[in-house]
């Protein structure tokens, strides 16, 4: 998809895409004030880190993507927060930038792994992250419960 347009576009594409980073954040299990450190796995436009770094305003982010035209649009989305942000151009799916994190997070981006290349990434947040750590994927799945893909379908639907 087009960075210039990734906004518009994935909100019309996405059912409940805000309310996925909603539920994001608030899963993470720190104090609103805590300094904590988080890396975003395809950080895109920078609408999740954003959503963070409103609810956790002292939140350092390293955030990661292979697109350099979406780490432009980040960079000047997240302007008023660029000293409590690192954008590193490069591909989560083989390099993760060395850390200490309390949190991992990532929103439709590791979707595009192999499931080989998911157990790789998934292996090489948990040796990321602190003791304490939490690693957060909002995405596509289909799961093992038929419940829950039929509730999903029907979120689809509706949407």
């Amino acid at each position: 998809m087009e960075a210039a347009k990734y906004d518009i576009k994935i909100g019309k594409m996405v059912p409940k895409y805000q309310e996925m980073q909603d539920v994001i954040v608030s899963l993470l299990p720190f104090e609103k004030g805590s300094s904590i450190k988080v890396l975003d796995l395809g950080i895109g436009t920078g609408n999740l880190s954003l959503n963070l770094l409103r609810q956790f305003p002292k939140a350092k982010i390293v955030g990661i993507d292979k697109n350099k035209e979406m780490l432009k649009i980040t960079s000047k989305k997240l302007l008023k927060f660029s000293l409590k942000v690192e954008l590193i151009k490069g591909d989560f799916s083989n390099f993760l930038p060395k850390g200490n994190y309390d949190a991992v997070i990532s929103l439709l981006s590791v979707h595009h792994l192999t499931d080989p290349q998911k157990r790789r990434l998934f292996k090489r947040v948990y040796r990321n992250l602190k003791s304490e750590g939490i690693f957060i994927n909002g995405d596509f799945v289909i799961s093992d419960s038929n419940f829950i893909n039929r509730k999903s379908s029907k979120i689809e639907e509706e949407f």
